[in-house]
């Protein structure tokens, strides 16, 4: 019989250096953020919202966070989780049902609410294939109305191991406005299944804008034909999001 755990969480508290524009080093030379961190561990614990499957176990599907950043359960579009311990005292959710290609009949969305501005530093997978599963991941980034901001393909694999996606992608918005982003994950490249053991998003907290100069500092428009979806990745008709927007980012693969 299999028994299931809950694997210790790992925070990054590591201060980073926030590199201000020009307008704002006015008033601050430089300044250090605070390290934000929202994960999903899918643990064996009972919560609002559970995963449940025939042979394998229970797992909690909401994550960590706080009152400042926080995030809404994983929406699995178009794929099967079934819950199982893969060691001792730590799970992780067998995703079946990939496409052979990336598309949006079939990904895992993690939806992140701020009630500040934030730079999203990395986003981290503990995951593995199974031996005919597939063999590369599409993680994106992406707002409110669908439109894709950063893109980047990594491989799965064939054991458990963590692959570190770092990026530096500014998210703001208006003082006292909710800003709100998607993390898109896409198994493709195979018919098996994929294991994923842990989602983390970690984020350094920038300093609050100043109330001039900086609309003309960020001001930019972005099109996409990307399908708009709201926080819990359901296809909404709504094709913007007042007051937030997503900038470019640089982006690498560690493994």
């Amino acid at each position: 019989m299999n028994v299931c755990g809950a694997n210790n969480d790992t925070a990054m508290n590591a201060l980073r250096l926030l590199i201000l524009p020009p307008v704002l080093l006015i008033a601050s030379l430089s300044a250090t953020a605070q390290t934000r961190t929202v994960s999903y561990q899918w643990l064996n614990q009972p919560c609002a919202e559970m995963i449940n499957c025939e042979g394998g176990c229970s797992a909690c599907n909401q994550p960590d966070g706080d009152q400042v950043v926080l995030g809404t359960n994983a929406a699995l579009i178009g794929v099967s989780a079934c819950p199982h311990p893969f060691a001792v005292g730590d799970n992780a959710l067998l995703l079946s049902g990939w496409s052979s290609v990336p598309d949006d009949s079939h990904r895992l969305v993690a939806s992140v609410m701020s009630m500040v501005n934030v730079r999203i530093d990395s986003v981290i997978v503990v995951h593995k294939r199974v031996d005919d599963g597939p063999r590369k991941l599409l993680a994106s980034v992406n707002d409110l109305a669908g439109s894709s901001q950063a893109v980047i393909e990594a491989p799965t694999p064939e054991q458990f191991g963590t692959t570190v996606l770092v990026m530096r992608h500014c998210h703001e918005g208006r003082r006292h406005v909710v800003r709100g982003f998607q993390i898109r994950l896409q198994a493709f490249d195979g018919e098996g299944a994929w294991y994923l053991d842990e989602l983390r998003i970690v984020m350094s907290e920038l300093a609050e804008e100043l109330p001039t100069a900086i609309e003309d500092v960020h001001s930019r428009s972005t099109t996409s034909s990307s399908i708009p979806l709201d926080l819990l990745g359901r296809t909404t008709a709504i094709r913007g999001a007042q007051g937030m927007r997503l900038q470019g980012s640089r982006i690498v693969v560690v493994q």
